[in-house]
Order: structure tokens, then C-alpha cells, then sequence
């Protein structure tokens, strides 16, 4: 019997389900314990360089238990709460404005925007600029400033933990803001992965701007790993053929949210004041941009990126109908059958 997932796992480039190099697995075998339940595990899952995965999403706000979240968690509320128009259209978005959709029998109402990436995972090359940052920072013979090394790059540390000052609340890991809480980047450094995808109050200026202008580039992310498991125990891992993740997420407005993203915040030389740096994780490499600081006293620690960490392999934009669309799929007459040249009418 097939299984939907199989799909996802033959456009990847395997020809069986069964033994496909690019199989795509939930992963449930890696998700990391829940250290305030030993016995559980998170529900977050482990990609290969080593960090829970998927742990910020932004609230979509009508739904129950965001309702909920509003009443218990009310900064954490406020971070991430988001109109519905930025992942559906024809709903109020954070523009106050309805996000238009294609009129035809209201074929695109409540539809949405599906954004696919295959991405190849570096694993060697992420460890090398892991060892050369320790090697900045301190003893890169010592685990621990490894991980320190690695939780600068990411801006979490691989449990999930964010490199800034949780919200008194602290229900979450997503429960964290960075104005006035994280001057400088001393503790999570500006150009790491967590604030250039989401600067959130960044701006220490004025951070409910920051955060309101943030919020109408949201995604809804999430990721799917393929290949063998990494070794992620060490910092020693070279580099598997096929190792990677799937990125999907869903936006209503792909030019606002997820190319916005991609260009303005990951990919930009001179972000939030940064010159010459762009995102260590996921984008590419220019000559001028082969170097990631962290900030540090009394001199900032700084590595060379001689590798890209990931290369994009492949990928596509997609139509998300809703039940509008599909009802008025559903009614249109069969298209008639396409005449065969080859046969000859008698």
C-alpha cells in the first residue's frame, strides 16, 4: 500500500520507496529528550548539523489556542501572533489589508502558497567553521566551547536553547526578544541564522516597529531531513553525499515573505549594520562575504567561511487550494478526450 510521504520521497531522487539515497524521514527515532519529561521526547526533531528543528512558528491569530496562548502567555503572544492574511488569502493581514487572491468563483479564497527547497547539508564544512570559531573563542580541544562556537553560529544552542535572556514568562523556546536584552550581539550575535531569518525587536531604536514590520514577513516552516544520520556526538563529521534537508513552508505572498527573507535578511552584506556578512547557515558565497564575526571582549572572534554550509539543489512555488477551488475543480465538465492522428476514421 502506498504511503503519501512516498511522493515527497521518489521528487527527491529515489526510484523505491524502500532504499531511495534521498528518503525523507520524519525522524521520530532522533527527536530529543524533553529534559522536564526524561522519559519523553521533544517534538522537535534533530537536523544534521546537530539543532532541534522547527522550534519558533509564528501564532496565527483566531485560532483557539492562540486565544489561549494570549490569555497565559501574553509576551509570547505578542511575538509572534500573526493576522491570518499572511498564510491565507483573502483574509486581513498585518497591513490591515485583505491579501487579494484570483476572483474567478473565488478559485483562490482561502488558498495559499506552498514553497518547496531541496537543500544539500555540509556537514564537514559546517564542523571545520564550527573548530575555526572555537579556535577564536578559546580551547577548540574542549567540547564545551565547541558547542559555545556552534551556538553562536546557529544563535540557539543545539538544544534549542536561544544565546539571549528568556522572557520572565519562559514557556517556550521561542519565548525571547532581543532589544535591551542582548546589546551589541554579545550574547546572540547579529548576523547568526535565528535573527537574520526573524530580527523580531531588533532594533533597539525602536523594537515595536522592529517587531511590527517583522511580522509581515512570517512563515509557516517545515522541515523534513534525508540521507544517512549525521554523527553529531563530534565535531568531526565529513561531509555524506545525499545529506540534506527538505524546506517547505507556507506564506500568502511569496515576494513578502519568503524571497523577502531570503534577500533582505539571510542574503544582505549590510544587515542591521553588519558590512560584509551574510547568513552562516543558508546562503551562498561571494568573495567579499567569507567571514562570520561573533561578537566578544576584548576583541570580536572572527572565521573564515571557506565552504558554503548548504547548496540549494532544487525546489519550486506551488498553489495551495482551498475548498473553494477544489469544489469548483470538482464541477467543471471532464475535458473532451484528445483525437489520436494515428487513427485513420474509415
Amino acid at each position: 500500500m502506498l504511503r503519501p510521504e512516498w511522493g515527497l520521497e521518489l521528487a527527491c531522487g529515489g526510484t523505491n520507496p524502500h532504499d531511495s539515497h534521498a528518503a525523507i524521514f520524519n525522524r521520530l527515532e532522533r527527536r530529543a529528550p524533553d529534559p522536564k519529561r526524561p522519559h519523553k521526547k521533544s517534538k522537535h526533531p534533530i537536523e544534521h548539523f546537530g539543532y532541534l528543528d522547527g522550534v519558533s512558528q509564528p501564532m496565527i491569530k483566531g485560532l483557539p489556542r492562540v486565544k489561549y496562548a494570549k490569555e497565559v502567555r501574553p509576551e509570547t503572544y505578542q511575538l509572534h501572533a500573526v493576522e491570518p492574511g499572511e498564510f491565507v488569502l483573502g483574509e486581513k493581514n498585518e497591513r490591515q489589508i485583505k491579501t487579494p487572491y484570483p476572483e474567478l468563483a473565488d478559485f483562490g479564497k482561502n488558498g495559499s502558497f506552498y514553497v518547496v527547497r531541496q537543500m544539500a547539508q555540509h556537514v564537514g564544512a559546517y564542523n571545520q567553521m564550527v573548530k575555526g570559531l572555537a579556535a577564536e573563542i578559546g580551547d577548540a580541544s574542549e567540547k564545551s566551547v565547541l558547542e559555545d562556537a556552534a551556538g553562536k553560529i546557529m544563535g540557539r544552542r543545539r538544544d534549542g536553547a536561544p544565546l539571549t535572556d528568556m522572557l520572565p514568562e519562559n514557556k517556550s523556546l521561542s519565548s525571547f526578544s532581543f532589544a535591551g536584552r542582548n546589546s551589541g550581539g554579545l550574547q546572540c550575535p547579529v548576523s547568526s541564522h535565528i535573527r537574520r531569518a526573524n530580527p523580531r525587536d531588533s532594533r533597539e531604536d525602536e523594537p515595536e516597529t522592529s517587531l511590527r514590520l517583522s511580522k509581515r514577513h512570517r512563515i509557516l516552516r517545515r522541515g523534513r531531513i534525508y540521507g544517512a544520520n549525521a554523527d553529531n556526538d563530534n565535531f568531526d563529521a565529513e561531509d555524506q553525499d545525499k545529506q540534506g534537508v527538505l524546506f517547505m513552508c507556507v506564506n500568502a505572498d511569496i515576494a513578502q515573505q519568503f524571497e523577502f527573507i531570503q534577500q533582505t535578511w539571510l542574503n544582505n552584506p549590510t544587515f542591521a549594520g553588519v558590512d560584509g556578512e551574510v547568513d552562516p547557515i543558508v546562503s551562498g558565497l561571494e568573495p567579499s562575504e567569507k567571514r562570520f564575526t561573533a561578537p566578544a571582549r576584548p576583541r570580536p572572534a572572527i572565521v573564515k567561511r571557506d565552504k558554503p554550509l548548504t547548496t540549494v539543489k532544487g525546489g519550486g512555488y506551488f498553489f495551495l487550494p482551498g475548498k473553494n477551488a477544489l469544489l469548483w475543480l470538482a464541477k467543471q465538465p471532464a475535458p473532451a478526450a484528445p483525437s489520436d492522428p494515428t487513427i485513420k476514421e474509415k
